[in-house]
C-alpha cells in the first residue's frame, strides 16, 4: 500500500468501524462536497439508511446543510433519523415531490445524492434547485437511464456520476482529510450490522445479500 493511502485512524474509531469507511464514506463525501461548500443548503439523500446514505447524511450535517432522506420502511426511517437526517420520508407511502416541496418550497434541493437514478430521475429533475447538482453513484442496476433534458436545462442543473475508483488523487485526499476531521469532531459514526469470522465469509455474503441488515457486515480475520 502506498504510504499516502494509509490514512491514520482516529483513536475514537475502532478497526471494524474504520474498515467500513473506505468506499461508502468517500462516495458520500464526493457526492456532497465536489461542487462547493454546502453550508445553508438543502440536500436530498435517497437511500438514507444505506451505507453511502448514512455517511452522506452525517457529512452533510457536518458541512452545515439541511438534510432530507428517503427510505423504504420504518426501521430504516429510525436509522436515518438516528444518524442526523432533519426530515425522513418513506417513498413507498408518500409522494416524495409533494412532501419535499412542502418542506423546502418550490425552489428545491441544492444537492441530490442518489442510489437508484433510473427510478428517481424524474423526481430528481422536479426537485433539483436552479444550478443544483444530482450526484448518482448507482442507477438501481439499470444500465440505461432516460434523462429529462429540458427539465434540467431550464434549471442549469448538473448530473454528476460518482465512482471512487475514478476519482482523482486530489478528491481522495480531500475525502480522507474531511472524513477524519468529521470523526475527530464526533460528527461521523459507523453502523456495524454484523460480525462474521473469516471461515464464515460465504454466510456473511448471504447475510448482506438478504437485504435484512442495516449497516456494514464485517469479517474478522484474526
Amino acid at each position: 500500500m502506498p504510504t499516502h493511502k494509509a490514512v491514520p485512524l482516529p483513536e475514537s474509531f475502532g478497526f471494524a468501524a474504520g474498515a467500513s469507511l473506505g468506499v461508502p464514506a468517500m462516495t458520500a463525501h464526493f457526492s456532497i462536497f465536489s461542487d462547493g461548500p454546502i453550508a445553508g443548503k438543502t440536500i436530498l439523500i435517497h437511500g438514507g439508511a444505506g451505507a453511502v446514505g448514512m455517511y452522506a447524511i452525517q457529512l452533510a450535517k457536518w458541512g452545515g446543510a439541511q438534510t432530507i432522506a428517503t427510505v423504504s420502511n420504518e426501521e430504516k426511517a429510525e436509522t436515518a433519523t438516528q444518524y442526523g437526517a432533519d426530515h425522513v420520508l418513506n417513498y413507498r407511502q408518500e409522494d416524495i415531490v409533494t412532501r419535499v416541496q412542502e418542506l423546502v418550497g418550490k425552489r428545491g434541493c441544492d444537492r441530490i445524492v442518489d442510489v437508484a437514478l433510473a427510478a428517481n430521475m424524474d423526481i430528481n429533475a422536479k426537485l433539483v434547485a436552479r444550478n443544483g447538482v444530482i450526484a448518482a453513484y448507482e442507477s438501481g442496476n439499470a444500465p440505461q437511464v432516460t434523462i429529462p433534458f429540458y427539465d434540467l436545462l431550464y434549471k442549469n442543473a448538473a448530473l454528476r456520476t460518482v465512482l471512487v475508483y475514478a476519482m482523482d488523487e486530489e478528491a481522495h485526499t480531500a475525502a480522507a482529510r474531511d472524513i477524519n476531521r468529521a470523526m475527530v469532531d464526533g460528527a461521523l459514526r459507523a453502523k456495524i450490522a454484523a460480525h462474521y469470522p473469516l471461515a464464515e465469509t460465504a454466510q456473511a455474503h448471504d447475510a448482506l445479500d438478504s437485504g435484512q441488515l442495516i449497516g456494514k457486515v464485517v469479517i474478522d480475520v484474526a
